[in-house]
């Protein structure tokens, strides 16, 4: 370990290895938080009467017009099923700006037309050089 070029290189490669594995840990866990939000609302009529339970104290399904546990309805459903989409958006939210899916939508990673001529003529040239 005498080498200072080793050392560097090892610091390097490990900067950009904690920086790929951050980023796929966020887009596993945006792809948690969709799949379990989904699997939750498939069986709201299960947990249904759970969340009636500890909301009937409050006001909460008065305002929103949830129904009652016994005559759960298809509005109280997607209902549900919509506050379940916005707290998951919510809990994702963190981990946005390291996903490379969402950093890919909104095109950060997309490289310019002249720069994309200019590799595909580098490209060319080392095809041309081999043959």
């Amino acid at each position: 370990m005498d080498s200072p070029l080793l050392l560097a290189f090892i610091v390097f490669a490990g900067i950009f290895l904690l920086f790929f594995f951050i980023s796929l840990l966020s887009d596993l866990v945006i792809v948690g938080v969709a799949l379990s939000t989904a699997i939750a609302a498939y069986f709201i009529p299960e947990w249904y009467p759970v969340l009636f339970e500890m909301l009937k104290d409050t006001q909460i399904p008065t305002y929103l017009g949830l129904a009652q546990p016994d005559k759960l309805d298809d509005a109280s459903r997607y209902l549900v099923a919509v506050m379940l989409t916005v707290l998951a958006t919510l809990v994702c939210i963190p981990v946005l700006p390291f996903s490379a899916t969402y950093r890919q939508m909104l095109g950060a990673n997309k490289i310019g037309r002249q720069d994309e001529a200019y590799i595909k003529t580098l490209i060319h040239m080392e095809d041309k050089g081999k043959s």
